[in-house]
């Protein structure tokens, strides 16, 4: 059985992405925000940038 003996050995991933369900609306960019409008209301999410 060949395999990775030490996880240490993995490259670390710096960047991490979340999921967002959606449904049956439309999304949106406002000011820095992404917003997402629906039949009950608009939710905004701050947009951020991280750096490099």
């Amino acid at each position: 059985m060949s395999g990775l003996k030490d996880l240490h050995l993995l490259p670390k991933v710096r960047d991490s992405w979340s999921y967002l369900y959606l449904e049956h609306g439309k999304i949106d960019q406002e000011d820095k925000a992404i917003a997402f409008h629906d039949a009950t209301g608009t939710v905004r999410s701050r947009a951020r940038r991280r750096p490099c």
